[in-house]
């Protein structure tokens, strides 16, 4: 099995294990102590969005996340590898807690490995929706109907 093979697997049983009720913990067991972790999204609107260092970081960001937004579902359409990255590309729905709005979005989740210990990884998914859904006002803030007429460009 190539090394490309085997970081492959390790992500497609930490997320097994995540769904399968492991949360947190199957993720910090994989992670290399020195794991940068990011989220991409405005950390003003979006606390859990920004970089994290350490397995300490990694468990405030599990914290902030949790703290705002609950799982609804997450599956793991394809995992990609090439050398030492792995992406997934998933389709998820969180519950914002306080709002009770639902995101559904799709996912890229790209990690880099070293030694079958994730060392990076950084997750991609529309900001603009989870801020709209952490949002108190009714209004849309970002409408994709907002594109329509651009489509002949």
């Amino acid at each position: 099995m190539s090394s490309t093979d085997r970081n492959v697997e390790l992500i497609r049983d930490l997320y097994e294990r995540y769904s399968m009720g492991d949360g947190a913990e199957c993720v910090l067991d994989g992670l290399a102590d020195d794991v940068l972790w990011r989220s991409v999204g405005p950390p003003s609107r979006l606390p859990f969005a920004r970089s994290y260092h350490g397995r300490d970081g990694v468990r405030a960001y599990f914290r902030a996340l949790n703290q705002d937004w609950e799982m609804i579902s997450y599956k793991v359409n394809e995992l990609i590898g090439q050398r030492d990255r792995v992406v997934a590309l998933a389709d998820v729905c969180f519950c914002h807690r306080r709002t009770g709005k639902l995101v559904a979005t799709l996912k890229a989740d790209v990690f880099r490995l070293r030694d079958g210990k994730i060392i990076e990884f950084c997750e991609f998914f529309d900001s603009a929706a989870a801020v709209e859904a952490a949002s108190d006002r009714d209004e849309v803030l970002w409408a994709e109907s907002a594109l329509a007429g651009d489509a002949d460009l």
